[in-house]
């Protein structure tokens, strides 16, 4: 299902890695646009999973209004697709009540597909989805991503020889469409207009490192483990991949300890920082801004600021990612 461009492109962004700093400064940048904020985030979709998702308090989500968040159980799957048309019915509405909508959150996906909407690829089919199963499983994943590099050479660089699931999924695009998936995605992957303000905030990476793990000691220490035993079980396989339930259940399972729990998650934490400011150097709408330069009020004033020049077309520099 394709987006509406249009409607997402009057939307402001505000992006960046896990624990830059993205909450401190939502709440007022949305009072001076005016703005009521989308979650950018395909983890606090899930209901009971807050501490580790760093979901907006109930306090915060009073002063300004929040969407696209507590909308799912954690045992159901979540969906790119879904996601951008609930997005879409919520800025429909916000629009009708004469205010901005402004994405908050990380999700690097999220973001590219608010901007460029999705691709058009063909429904799964299960039929084949069975047949290269079967063929991986009697001849090896590695030959499933022989086949793929030799029809898709783009696609088959960017999955690991050994990622079943996603290289099933390519194969199975091809052989139902007739086309590369590479193809197929690179028709519609087309930048939004330069005026759509798309800001990243970043910090030098030793804070940002130091930030996430003070963010998963404190995560532990007020509650994550309350938490995670109150959850249904099993949790959705996307569900799961939210850092520091995986690591949460082992504690619970006494599979490892507190400690090795704790660092596990920062680890996890800190490789899935430097994922997302990959994603952001690559997404060429995406503008940085160093969060650590300013004092909190005078970020808010700056980012306003650019936003609005943004908006205008004026040319506006930016901190490099």
């Amino acid at each position: 299902m394709p987006n509406n461009k249009a409607v997402f492109h009057q939307a402001v962004y505000l992006t960046g890695p896990t624990a830059v700093g993205k909450s401190e400064v939502s709440l007022l940048l949305a009072e001076r646009l005016n703005a009521e904020i989308i979650a950018l985030d395909a983890m606090t979709l899930y209901q009971g999973m807050d501490i580790g998702t760093a979901k907006p308090s109930k306090a915060d989500q009073a002063l300004v209004k929040h969407h696209l968040i507590d909308t799912l159980s954690p045992q159901t799957p979540s969906c790119l697709n879904t996601y951008i048309q609930s997005a879409q019915d919520v800025l429909n509405n916000i629009a009708r009540r004469g205010k901005t909508a402004l994405f908050i959150g990380g999700a690097p996906l999220y973001l590219k597909a608010c901007l460029r909407g999705l691709s058009e690829l063909p429904e799964t089919n299960e039929q084949v989805r069975l047949e290269l199963t079967a063929q991986a499983e009697a001849l090896g994943v590695t030959t499933l991503h022989e086949q793929l590099a030799l029809i898709d050479p783009e696609s088959a660089s960017k999955i690991a020889s050994t990622d079943l699931r996603r290289i099933v999924r390519a194969l199975e695009i091809y052989k139902i469409s007739g086309e590369p998936p590479s193809s197929l995605r690179n028709r519609h992957d087309q930048l939004a207009p330069s005026t759509v303000p798309v800001i990243a905030l970043i910090r030098d990476r030793q804070s940002l490192y130091d930030r996430i793990n003070k963010r998963v000691e404190t995560m532990f220490a007020t509650g994550l483990l309350e938490e995670a035993t109150a959850l249904p079980r099993p949790l959705s396989h996307t569900a799961l991949q939210a850092v520091g339930y995986a690591e949460a259940f082992d504690l619970l399972d006494s599979k490892i300890t507190l400690a090795q729990a704790i660092e596990k998650t920062q680890i996890r934490t800190r490789h899935y920082a430097k994922h997302q400011l990959t994603w952001y150097r690559n997404l060429s709408e995406t503008r940085g801004f160093r969060i650590d330069k300013h004092p909190l009020e005078e970020q808010v004033n700056l980012l306003f600021q650019q936003i609005r020049a943004i908006q205008s077309g004026q040319e506006v520099s930016s901190d490099p990612i």
